[in-house]
């Protein structure tokens, strides 16, 4: 049987990963897997998780990937002093360790080109998966590229999505708090897996099937 998975900030944490989907979600290619960005930063294993990432599609996979503003940064960082500035105060000494290098310009340039092709959202029938939110003040929130990435209090109006819920994350969240949404128009995923011995409500990494709504937990084990 075919399941569909949304995960969500990842982190740099590859063991926690890999557990969720081998582990606990038993993951075959008939499976249809979407990750709703961050994948680097904070956690220990950055290039890991993205060697994984890239493995799965090598292998075939059928796997998406949005685009998260830990992505961003770490494009950006190659633009402006300022840019680098910003990722630094958003854990890129983790990912630059874990890569074995101390500039942006020294990771090898397949996982660039892996993360510049990624989209800022993917829309399915019923459902958006963006990394952060939408913008609902203007007319056609898919037209903000920067909110989808940034965005913390993004208040759905379905109307403008042609009736469709948003799956999230970016934000973390208490399993309870990820339970609740899941009767909402904005479902969060982001169980604040990176935060593991900073708050002992967090540190899930959460995978949500998105057709009956169950919810699998992997506690973190990189940290």
């Amino acid at each position: 049987m075919k399941n569909r998975y949304a995960i969500s900030d990842i982190h740099g944490c590859y063991k926690t990963l890999n557990a969720l989907l081998f582990d606990k979600l038993r993951i075959t290619k008939d499976d249809e897997i979407f990750f709703v960005g961050d994948y680097i930063d904070r956690g220990p294993r950055s290039k890991e998780v993205l060697d994984l990432l890239m493995d799965l599609k090598i292998e075939d996979y059928n796997v998406h990937f949005v685009r998260g503003n830990h992505e961003q940064m770490m494009i950006d960082s190659m633009k402006s002093l300022s840019d680098m500035e910003l990722w630094i105060l958003n854990g890129c000494n983790e990912t630059l360790n874990s890569f074995g290098v101390f500039e942006t310009s020294e990771i090898p340039i397949k996982y660039i080109n892996f993360i510049n092709e990624m989209p800022n959202y993917i829309e399915l029938d019923e459902y958006i998966l963006v990394h952060a939110g939408l913008n609902f003040d203007i007319e056609n929130p898919l037209d903000d590229q920067t909110t989808m990435l940034w965005i913390r209090n993004s208040i759905p109006k379905k109307e403008k999505i042609n009736n469709k819920k948003m799956i999230v994350g970016h934000t973390p969240k208490t399993i309870d708090e990820i339970v609740i949404s899941l009767k909402t128009d904005k479902i969060t995923i982001d169980g604040g897996c990176c935060y593991h011995h900073r708050y002992s409500s967090l540190g899930n990494l959460v995978a949500l099937n998105i057709d009956t709504l169950e919810l699998t937990v992997q506690k973190n084990i990189d940290l």
